[in-house]
């Protein structure tokens, strides 16, 4: 693990020293004048790790754009999908490190910090707040979602939100229907029917899609801080980590609880009947009724150690611009995309044909969009927009040892040797802060 964070750690600080400057120097260039124009008719590329059929959704809303926006103003987009999230993080670190990444990524919050190590992300904020093709409604954003874009190491606006997502509890509703159960509200509800439904069917009861946002989100509720921005490792300090990783571990050793294992996701046993109940993000619901389409569900907020002080934390993608060192051109290009794609049109249209929540208030005020949710058009966003106020994001950073990235993947492996190999959670945590340090 430590050869891996230094080998990220090393990429970065190269691509640093390669591109020094890069910021201050484009400023200087062009006396501190922004660039809104475009001189030439220009093509960049947006990558992305969408895929299945959220591909024709993405590459329709890119089609609009090259002939709206982009025919008035000389600007093609040309979108590559770049396969999972952590291909496309590996793919465009080595496009930085050759000099040649795209001018629009979506990304996680924690890869942009990265990519800002390198000295490799446009700040956004002054063409945002340019009084000629500016965005006048960036306040529409959920705060919990913008903030992301705000809380990098550097002042600015380096991302904004894209597709996100939150955790809901799924429950088989013939399942809940026939035994007369109702959705949990806090992890002692859940424990308890899980309890009940795992003496019925003999079978784990409930699961939890991804172990690392399981990690955060019970320590975060239990009273406890995952980490900062200055990277200090806050989830080894005190007792709220470790009570809620005792819980959920006691649960799943004992069988009532249960870990994905060799199905990695839950949307398929939780199709096939093999468990009542599981914990995932608002996307995972369209893979639900793939696996069966005659499969009833529905779906609750995120069980809470305390419902008078919800925290759920939101995640996935946001979209930034790369290159400062690039042409005017490029970058103004850029954020002209990424205004469009994170409009409030486009962010409705992601979010009912992907089940990504949409990221503007104004969406939910749309009268299309509330019929879409009050008819039964996606329970899972419904139940996510519910807890809208209690969302939280994770700080980002990069230390001199290790970042956000290296810190998650850890916490993952930690999860994975507690619940499926029976370490104790007391040395679990240990041996992340080791492996770290």
């Amino acid at each position: 693990m430590k050869k891996t964070i230094l080998f990220v750690l090393m990429l970065l600080l190269s691509v640093t020293v390669l591109f020094a400057g890069g910021n201050s120097e484009s400023e200087s260039a062009d006396d501190g004048v922004l660039d809104v124009t475009i001189d030439e008719p220009i093509t960049i590329e947006f990558w992305h790790s969408f895929s299945g059929t959220q591909v024709p959704v993405i590459d329709g809303l890119v089609e609009e754009f090259n002939e709206t926006v982009g025919k008035e103003k000389g600007i093609t987009v040309v979108a590559v999908a770049q396969g999972s999230g952590p291909q496309l993080y590996s793919k465009v670190i080595g496009a930085i490190k050759a000099g040649n990444a795209p001018a629009v990524t979506t990304s996680k919050p924690p890869y942009v910090q990265d990519f800002m190590m390198a000295d490799y992300v446009v700040d956004l904020k002054p063409y945002i707040d340019d009084p000629t093709v500016g965005m006048d409604d960036y306040d529409d954003f959920f705060r919990a979602f913008s903030q992301e874009g705000e809380a990098y190491s550097v002042e600015g606006i380096y991302s904004l939100p894209f597709a996100k997502n939150s955790d809901v509890l799924y429950y088989n509703a013939d399942f809940f229907e026939e035994h007369g159960f109702e959705p949990p509200v806090t992890w002692d509800e859940l424990r308890e029917l899980a309890t009940e439904i795992h003496a019925i069917t003999g079978k784990g009861a409930v699961g939890y899609d991804n172990l690392q946002y399981l990690f955060e989100n019970l320590t975060v509720q239990n009273g406890g801080q995952y980490t900062d921005n200055q990277g200090n490792l806050l989830f080894a300090e005190g007792d709220a980590a470790l009570k809620g990783l005792k819980m959920y571990a006691d649960n799943v050793w004992s069988g009532v609880f249960r870990t994905a294992g060799e199905d990695y996701f839950f949307s398929g046993p939780f199709a096939s009947g093999t468990i009542q109940m599981y914990i995932g993000g608002t996307v995972e619901s369209q893979y639900i009724n793939m696996k069966d389409p005659q499969f009833r569900w529905s779906a609750s907020a995120l069980p809470q150690v305390d419902p008078e002080n919800p925290k759920t934390l939101s995640y996935d993608h946001v979209i930034c611009a790369l290159n400062p060192q690039g042409s005017g051109d490029q970058k103004y290009a850029a954020y002209e995309f990424i205004k469009f794609i994170t409009s409030t049109a486009s962010s409705k249209t992601i979010s009912m044909d992907t089940a990504y929540m949409a990221v503007r208030q104004s969406v939910l005020d749309d009268e299309e969009y509330k019929a879409f949710l009050d008819n039964g058009g996606n329970d899972a966003l419904k139940a996510a927009y519910s807890q809208i106020d209690s969302l939280y994001s994770q700080p980002v950073f990069i230390s001199d040892t290790y970042t956000s990235t290296t810190v998650d993947t850890e916490i993952t492996s930690m999860m994975k040797r507690v619940l499926d190999d029976h370490q104790s959670p007391e040395e679990g945590i240990e041996s992340v802060v080791q492996a770290l340090r």
